[in-house]
């Protein structure tokens, strides 16, 4: 009688225990979340002013980031209009692994009967970086 009971106490002490670290995780993990913007960190309110100010820098560190990527694709979305504008040059892909990022020759055909304009490159897939293509000159137009 006193073993079974000394089970039970005992697997309920580890239930409660693996329920508090899963709190513990959900709530650890959502007030380090690095998204949260200046306003909503000043919204909040916390304990301490070293938690304020970790806040506020994985914020500034986050619109940082964004700012960064933007700028990367702008020099991306210039680089693929430059090379298709250019007359005698082609752009290549070097496709590493998945699908390409650049459209098919049927998807130009609809950007330009439905929109009413030649494609441009503002809509290329999020993770093609300018590494990732090549502007060479086509041979065949040449000969």
């Amino acid at each position: 009688m006193n073993v079974r009971l000394i089970r039970e106490i005992a697997q309920t002490i580890v239930i409660l225990v693996v329920c508090v670290g899963i709190v513990m995780l959900i709530i650890g993990g959502c007030a380090s979340f690095p998204s949260l913007s200046h306003d909503q960190c000043n919204a909040t309110l916390y304990e301490t002013a070293m938690e304020h100010e970790q806040c506020l820098l994985a914020a500034t560190k986050h619109e940082e980031r964004l700012e960064r990527r933007a700028e990367q694709r702008d020099k991306l979305i210039m680089f693929l209009n430059a090379c298709d504008a250019a007359n005698g040059l082609i752009l290549l892909e070097v496709i590493k692994y998945g699908s390409s990022n650049l459209p098919r020759s049927n998807e130009k055909r609809i950007a330009m009967r439905e929109y009413g304009y030649k494609y441009t490159h503002d809509n290329v897939g999020k993770d093609a970086r300018i590494n990732d293509f090549r502007c060479i000159r086509d041979l065949r137009r040449i000969f």
